[in-house]
């Protein structure tokens, strides 16, 4: 047989109440059960249970319970339980410690205070924290990978259509070519025909001589393949001056 005393280390400020626990190994049909506290010698002293500074209940059948209200400075200590069966044997609890602490500020008005909040006692809430926290492990675990799974597939789906986008993009295309012209002057002469009375030997330059300007364009080059060639001034028949 052997008993638990819970939490192992209480701290609670002036004036609140502080509950502890004692979970017995076995259900016990003929026992007592004290409630003790460790005086200034070192030596334990049954609490005095007629107070109404102390209360204790049962939670279950192998689950107690003590609270001490109206904490004061005086109630730190260190606290434990015995059992005592048929056979007068005591069966002590490990020690738990109490440490009061000076009152906490006020909180505002229309905030419970922590004493004041129903719940589970300590014990129990602590079962059910490590119950939460089994629950939301199992949660991250099978939550994870599909959230990883998700973001894979989310990354490769813009990754294909950022280079689906590229692929179907148009060309850049260049400036617009610049049609390049050449001009080339040449000399024509112009004489009269073999039949036509030939004419004095005086020539008149300005009425003989006659002046074009002749544009080819880029596809038309002037030179023949192996390079450039200068052309021979043609000499055209022209009409003969009259006398």
């Amino acid at each position: 047989m052997t008993s638990t005393f819970r939490p192992s280390q209480l701290d609670k400020p002036m004036g609140a109440t502080a509950r502890f626990t004692c979970r017995l190994s076995e259900t016990v049909q003929h026992h007592s059960l004290n409630w003790y506290k460790l005086g200034d010698d070192k030596q334990p002293k049954l609490l005095d249970l007629g107070k109404r500074k102390y209360s204790r209940a049962m939670l279950n059948a192998t689950t107690f319970e003590i609270k001490i209200s109206d904490l004061e400075m005086n109630d730190s200590g260190t606290y434990f339980c015995g059992l005592i069966c048929p056979s007068l044997k005591l069966t002590e609890s490990n020690r738990a410690n109490l440490t009061v602490t000076e009152k906490e500020k006020e909180l505002e008005p229309g905030l419970p205070s922590e004493e004041t909040k129903p719940g589970l006692p300590s014990e129990e809430r602590e079962d059910h924290g490590e119950i939460l926290l089994a629950v939301v492990g199992v949660g991250l675990f099978l939550v994870l990978p599909v959230l990883c799974y998700y973001l894979f597939n989310l990354i490769r789906r813009k990754q294909e259509e950022e280079k689906l986008q590229d692929e179907n993009a148009p060309l850049e295309e260049g400036p617009p070519a610049v049609s390049v012209f050449t001009v080339d002057y040449g000399v024509l002469e112009f004489r009269a025909a073999d039949n036509a009375q030939r004419a004095p030997h005086e020539r008149f330059a300005s009425d003989q001589t006659e002046y074009a300007t002749i544009i080819f364009p880029p596809e038309k080059p002037l030179a023949a393949k192996g390079g450039k060639k200068t052309k021979k001034p043609k000499s055209c028949p022209s009409r003969a001056e009259p006398h």
